[in-house]
Order: C-alpha cells, then sequence, then structure tokens
C-alpha cells in the first residue's frame, strides 16, 4: 500500500488544487442533490476564500498531499460576533471537508480533521459545528463516528 498523504497547513502554491477539490466536492453534493444551488462565478468566489484563508488567523485550511498533488482539505474557521459577546469564545465551523476518492479507507479525513482539532484546541471555540447535506449518509455517518450529533435541521423549499 502507498504511503499515506502528508497533512500540512495550505500554503500559497496549494490554491489551484484546493480549488480543484472543491469543484470536486460541489459536483459531489449535485450528485447527490440536483437541486444543490450552483451559483455564477464559483471559481472566483471560491478562490476568494482560499485567499481569506490564507491570510486570516481565524481560519484554518489544511492539505492532504500525495507527492506534489493536493489530495484532500478541509477549511475551518473561528467566528467571533455573530450575536456573541465579545468576551465570549466564539464558534467553531468546519466549513469544507474532502478528500479525493481515490486516497478515501485511509484516514486521510480522519488526519485532517485532527490538524483542525488542534487549530480549534488553540482557540478554544464555545461549539465546533459542520453542515452535512441530508443526502450524504457517507458524510453524516463519518461525522457521527467523531462525536458530532444533530443540533438542528434546516428545510428548504
Amino acid at each position: 500500500m502507498p504511503a499515506a498523504p502528508r497533512i500540512r497547513a495550505v500554503r500559497a502554491a496549494d490554491r489551484a488544487g484546493v480549488l480543484d477539490l472543491w469543484l470536486d466536492l460541489i459536483e459531489y453534493h449535485r450528485r447527490l442533490d440536483p437541486d444543490y444551488p450552483g451559483a455564477p462565478g464559483i471559481r472566483e468566489v471560491l478562490l476568494k476564500e482560499i485567499e481569506r484563508g490564507l491570510r486570516s488567523r481565524s481560519c484554518c485550511i489544511g492539505v492532504a498531499e500525495n507527492g506534489s498533488e493536493v489530495v484532500g482539505f478541509v477549511f475551518a474557521e473561528v467566528e467571533r460576533g455573530a450575536g456573541l459577546r465579545r468576551d465570549e469564545a466564539g464558534l467553531g465551523w468546519i466549513h469544507e471537508l474532502f478528500v479525493d476518492p481515490a486516497f478515501r479507507r485511509r484516514g486521510v479525513a480522519n488526519a485532517l480533521l485532527a490538524l483542525v482539532d488542534e487549530f480549534f484546541e488553540q482557540r478554544c471555540p464555545a461549539r465546533v459545528s459542520v453542515r452535512v447535506e441530508s443526502g450524504n449518509e457517507e458524510g453524516l455517518r463519518f461525522w457521527l463516528r467523531r462525536g458530532f450529533a444533530e443540533r438542528e435541521r434546516t428545510l428548504s423549499r
């Protein structure tokens, strides 16, 4: 079995690899739900998010690399404000976690999550949340096995 991908913080040179995986993630969601919203100019929007993640101390982008190829990524953030008092710890969000299907079931997602856990441990958010698309049973099982529990449901029309 090939060596496990290396997990590390994102670098500016990783932009294209993270963008490609993020676009793959969107297509994965579209296969699960044909009504999954698309957005005009999505590449530019995602590139701006990657740039924000590279610059902001409240964000963490981790990558899994196999040789020189990015094969997984996670994007997390501690949001302050949003109705919280200034002295409160904020809310942790895992916005995205995706591993190339060819590298799944090798512990890559767990290793990316460990990087994010360390990031959150240093910032002590009051709670850490992740949003899972309702048709993503595999994703739901992953998060439930890692101690997350359903807290709310969002319905759309």
